[in-house]
């Protein structure tokens, strides 16, 4: 119900009132929805090209009815370690498995209906699992956890934490927000994440 009146609010009422029309974009921003007849509307006869760096977003694209979109390669995947080095100095890689969980869930998860001590303990308790998973991969490795800087402060992704360390994690270690998350993913061999850009970026550097 709130993405429906955050969604109805943002893009009718409000543009309404300011200048005079509504907005239909192609893709819903609150659900994800895509509107196919304006996604073919927003594209036909705007752009000679499309550029995509990856395939799954060039089919994207093309299934919004996009023409002429064309994969061209990252940056990253030619120039990553030298832009690392130069931006960061010379790192070692270590023996580390950083999580970059995402802060969306907890407040979706509140407005349907859960309680504080469920949220902390199915959070805490998905994460706990993910990092057992990986330890009986990588028994040595340091494990740590960086949250997005929009949850730094949260209160209940402080509870998830502790809850964390609780349930025989004491060895998990978090690391400041603002500690550059391209960093992290060079310095790592391991990233772990859920809903998150970063593994995107991941991906693009250790290819």
């Amino acid at each position: 119900m709130r993405n429906y009146l955050s969604y109805f609010a943002n893009l009718k009422i409000i543009p309404l009132i300011n200048v005079a029309r509504t907005f239909s974009p192609p893709v819903n921003v609150y659900n994800g929805e895509v509107n196919v007849e304006a996604a073919k509307s927003h594209y036909e006869g705007k752009y000679d090209k499309i550029f995509s760096y990856l395939d799954i977003e060039a089919q994207a694209y093309r299934d919004q009815g996009a023409q002429n979109v064309v994969v061209v390669q990252h940056p990253m995947l030619r120039r990553g370690d030298e832009v690392f080095r130069f931006l960061f100095g010379d790192f070692i890689v270590k023996n580390q498995i950083v999580i970059f969980p995402s802060y969306g869930f907890t407040s979706s998860l509140i407005e349907s209906g859960w309680d504080e001590v469920a949220l902390v303990n199915h959070i805490s308790g998905r994460w706990f699992d993910a990092i057992q998973s990986l330890l009986i991969k990588f028994p040595t490795y340091d494990v740590k956890i960086k949250l997005h800087p929009a949850s730094h402060a949260d209160r209940l992704w402080q509870k998830i934490v502790i809850q964390l360390q609780l349930r025989s994690c004491s060895k998990l270690e978090g690391i400041e927000s603002k500690v550059s998350a391209e960093f992290l993913v060079a310095q790592s061999r391991v990233i772990a994440g859920d809903v998150t850009s970063v593994i995107w970026w991941a991906d693009l550097y250790c290819n």
